[in-house]
């Protein structure tokens, strides 16, 4: 089995919502070990609760972090040892254009955008320098908003198009290499509160089951739910 206790896995933003359900989903049913970066401090001891060793949980603002290997190496974590990366923190400020500040276009950009964009160049990085290098399973959390548009969301769908694009540009980058996997999540509406507005919303549980499978089976592109890919 590709998920098992043996796998290491880094996961954004895994104190709430989608990233809890996994985290949750990947420790109860495969035993995965767990390295949560997140700016939540408040839930660090309930999930060491929940999970004790399978999970570590590390105080991390990702928009600030320049070198991502660098600060996993400082906090004890040999980035050589991860298997799978889950880039999965995100932000939505749900504004008109007018309303937004520059402050909030550039943190929607940094957290949603620019952070996989870093966290994934250091990591082939940092693979090329080895000699024995092993295969990386690149998750990235985008949006079925990479593909459509939407009132009050100009920020978000904006940082969502360019993460899709940066994904599938690396991809072709290493389409006929086997040392990287590359699985891009592009889930309708969640209920995790991020977009009250919207007239339905899926359960996070459910959602996050479905990206566990896709991360199983090694998607590519994963659309949920699956009929969004027809239109």
């Amino acid at each position: 089995n590709y998920l098992t206790k043996e796998t290491n896995i880094l996961i954004t933003g895994g104190c709430l919502g989608i990233g809890r359900e996994m985290i949750d989903l990947l420790i109860k049913k495969y035993n995965c070990k767990i390295i949560n970066l997140d700016i939540r401090t408040s839930e660090f001891f309930i999930l060491k609760t929940l999970y004790n060793n399978n999970i570590q949980n590390i105080e991390c603002n990702i928009s600030k972090i320049e070198n991502i290997i660098s600060f996993l190496e400082k906090h004890g974590i040999n980035p050589d040892l991860i298997d799978i990366i889950i880039n999965n923190a995100g932000i939505a400020n749900n504004l008109p254009l007018e309303q937004l500040s520059s402050k909030d276009m550039i943190s929607t950009m940094e957290i949603n955008l620019l952070s996989p964009m870093k966290i994934i160049k250091a990591f082939i990085d940092k693979n090329k320098s080895k000699s024995n290098s092993k295969q990386i399973h690149f998750i990235t959390l985008c949006s079925v908003m990479s593909h459509i548009i939407s009132a009050n969301s100009s920020d978000y769908i904006s940082s969502k198009w360019g993460l899709y694009a940066f994904v599938e540009s690396v991809r072709s980058e290493y389409l006929y290499s086997n040392k990287y996997i590359f699985t891009t999540i592009c889930p309708f509406a969640v209920d995790t509160g991020m977009f009250p507005n919207f007239f339905f919303c899926m359960k996070t549980k459910w959602v996050a089951n479905e990206i566990i499978k896709s991360i199983a089976l090694k998607e590519g592109i994963k659309f949920i739910p699956d009929f969004i890919n027809f239109p």
